[in-house]
């Protein structure tokens, strides 16, 4: 078998030089132009190439690569998860950057949007040398995973990346102005809304991690106590003006437990604004005033810190409290309320069971009582589970009632009440560790 024979590019003429060049990829050509003074003043890499270099990097697997599915849009929750690598570029300050320096319409409009993977806009070859117009319109023959897409859609995916810029690139441009308005922040502390993503509960929206920590460990993922499991919450980016860094808005102790709210201040006496969780009305003032919690503590010290925290997460925290306590007597109530749907053979079983712990469901919960309602719950479970077992289908009145996971997943409820409650009794006897995790 023939040996591939090699030879050495600098042996041919500079024509046949620059035209082997021009079918490298970009990132190769930039590698190329530093590998040595040669290179370098053939090639002469400007802002065009090393644009074109970044924007076939954000697609590699290495940073997060392009979508599988073109059909479907990304996962913003796997996006923002500790373990995922994406990266997106900005053409502005020419780096690769997380998803959350970017708002919505840099990473969501479809000529913004990573393109699909294996297609020619993922795996492109440099226009070095070429004729410019540079970033013109270029047309191929779509490949088959680009077919769903032939509408006009295919020819414009991620046609506008060389346009994309991160927050601070656009605000040191001025270009936020231009979508201003008063949820979005004043001149000093611009905000730009970012991904939705899903949260447990407010006290998880705003304290994620807390619980890990502290030393308390994590919840399992069926949550108790409601038939949504999660919900989704908008985030926000913030510029902080002391330090100069795009954080969320947590770090601003911003926000309340409705997971609408959105900090829209008032400028002038008539106007609609809105008020923080601590009950301070957002005047433009307390917007210009506002600090991440590093350059709070810089200002004010960490128990200054501790102490709003502290206040904070209390208030979130009483109110989960009670949902997880209501949540463990829920599937009671749930029987009680539609003990006539219950197939009459079984209905007087039943209503001995009720009969027998109402006197104490509901009542106080507390290390003694736990194992008294898990105790009622295992006899109602044993007498329900036989009746289903003889009875099938015929209990869809109790559907909705998130029943099914209560009876079956009752140490869930448990687990959750006992999480919030040794929660809890830390932030109220140590605020500090509030402030050691706001800063980690």
């Amino acid at each position: 078998m023939a040996q591939p024979t090699s030879f050495d590019i600098l042996s041919l003429p500079v024509e046949l030089q620059c035209l082997s060049i021009s079918f490298l990829d970009p990132a190769t050509l930039v590698s190329l132009s530093q590998a040595d003074t040669y290179f370098r003043r053939l090639i002469q890499p400007g802002r065009h190439e090393i644009v074109q270099r970044l924007l076939q990097l954000e697609c590699t697997e290495e940073h997060g690569g392009g979508l599988t599915d073109p059909l479907n849009p990304p996962s913003w929750i796997r996006l923002a998860s500790k373990s995922m690598r994406g990266r997106w570029a900005c053409t502005g300050c020419l780096r690769l950057l997380p998803h959350a320096s970017f708002d919505n319409h840099s990473l969501l409009r479809l000529g913004y949007r990573k393109p699909v993977a294996g297609s020619s806009a993922a795996d492109p070859i440099t226009d070095w040398g070429a004729p410019r117009k540079r970033w013109g319109r270029r047309f191929h023959q779509p490949k088959e995973s680009e077919q769903p897409l032939q509408d006009g859609d295919a020819e414009r995916w991620g046609s506008k990346r060389h346009l994309r810029k991160c927050n601070e690139c656009r605000f040191q441009n001025r270009e936020l102005g231009k979508a201003n308005s008063r949820e979005r922040g004043t001149p000093a502390v611009p905000i730009q809304p970012s991904r939705g993503l899903a949260f447990a509960s407010s006290r998880d929206r705003f304290f994620p991690g807390l619980a890990e920590h502290v030393g308390l460990g994590p919840l399992s993922d069926i949550v108790a106590g409601s038939s949504r499991s999660q919900q989704f919450w908008p985030t926000r980016m913030i510029r902080c003006p002391g330090c100069t860094q795009w954080q969320e808005m947590r770090s601003f102790r911003l926000g309340t437990k409705n997971s609408r709210w959105v900090p829209i201040y008032a400028d002038g006496e008539p106007d609609f604004c809105a008020w923080n969780w601590d009950d301070t009305k957002l005047t433009r003032s307390v917007m210009d005033e506002l600090r991440c919690n590093s350059c709070f503590v810089d200002e004010h010290g960490v128990d200054a810190l501790a102490r709003v925290l502290s206040g904070w997460a209390k208030k979130l925290m009483r109110s989960e409290v009670s949902s997880a306590e209501f949540a463990l007597f829920s599937g009671w109530e749930a029987v009680r309320s539609n003990l006539k749907h219950i197939p009459p053979d079984y209905q007087p079983q039943f209503e001995e069971i009720l009969r027998k712990h109402e006197p104490s469901i509901p009542g106080p919960i507390n290390a003694k009582t736990l194992p008294v309602y898990k105790s009622a719950h295992d006899e109602l479970r044993s007498a329900w589970d036989y009746m289903a077992a003889k009875e099938e289908g015929s209990f869809s009145s109790f559907d909705g009632h998130g029943f099914d996971q209560w009876l079956h997943h009752y140490h869930v409820y448990e687990a959750r009440w006992e999480l919030m409650t040794k929660l809890h009794a830390v932030v109220v006897r140590q605020p500090e560790v509030l402030a050691a995790w706001a800063l980690s």
